[in-house]
């Protein structure tokens, strides 16, 4: 039974961290390179539109594979007291895991997100862009790009540590 409820919860983990890491990604790789293509005004309002809707799939996905995750370690793998936390090598990897990935969801919630969202509101990059005039808006989106790269290193990161647990 047990083991039963592990497979489920480690593939309910794995299919949501998919939907987390490659949803941001393919917004970021996919969607946003293709949404050059419509002119300035509807790219800014698809772009709005875009963030506004995936910002809280992201959120409950990050907090999905999270608690999931902690499940895996603790009520349902070998954690079983606190100082098996720090006194195994397993302990050590899921902690620095957990703390990882709290601060990946948190930057790209807290940081990421409002650093896209002040560059779409901005009105003045945006009208200087319709006179094409876009070196302040290309130079803001490369910036949030470099920003939203913390959130990538990071995913990179947990991915590393998983695989040696």
């Amino acid at each position: 039974m047990i083991w039963t409820m592990y497979q489920t919860v480690l593939w309910l983990h794995i299919v949501i961290a998919i939907l987390w890491v490659g949803g941001v990604m393919f917004v970021g790789w996919a969607v946003y390179p293709a949404s050059n293509k419509l002119d300035r005004a509807q790219q800014r309002t698809f772009l709005t539109a875009l963030m506004k809707h995936t910002h809280w799939l992201f959120i409950i996905e990050g907090i999905g594979v999270i608690f999931t995750g902690i499940l895996l370690g603790t009520v349902l793998g070998p954690i079983d007291q606190w100082s098996d936390l720090y006194t195994t090598m397993y302990g050590r990897k899921f902690i620095a895991a957990f703390f990882l990935a709290v601060f990946v969801l948190l930057w790209g919630s807290l940081i990421g997100f409002r650093k896209t969202m002040n560059v779409l509101e901005d009105n003045t990059i945006w009208n200087l862009a319709k006179k094409d005039m876009c070196t302040p808006l290309n130079r803001a989106f490369r910036f949030t790009a470099l920003v939203a790269g913390v959130e990538v290193i990071g995913f990179l990161g947990i991915i590393a540590l998983m695989l040696q647990i």
